[in-house]
């Protein structure tokens, strides 16, 4: 039973942090451009980080390999769309 404490805990984690996420994104109508696209790269570059520590931690730990794949996939996805904003907004 403590095992879906744990998983409840962690979507309900996950499920906050998109919601502070767009909460921030909302916030960047307010920005320079340059500020909007500094703060980008920041979150681009935790993304690639945090890809890497899980990366890590799939290589480290066999029993919760299958789980750590999906993560790693979003962390790129996220990745990769904080580089199309990226992009988007130097072209603007």
């Amino acid at each position: 039973m403590e095992g879906k404490r744990h998983s409840f805990d962690f979507e309900e984690r996950t499920l906050e942090f998109g919601k502070r996420v767009i909460r921030l994104c909302r916030a960047f109508d307010s920005l320079s451009k340059k500020d909007a696209i500094n703060r980008m790269r920041i979150a681009r570059r935790e993304a690639k980080e945090t890809k890497l520590r899980l990366e890590l931690l799939h290589e480290a730990d066999i029993d919760f390999r299958k789980r750590m794949i999906d993560l790693i996939n979003e962390a790129e996805e996220i990745k990769r769309i904080l580089s199309t904003i990226i992009n988007k907004l130097e072209n603007k």
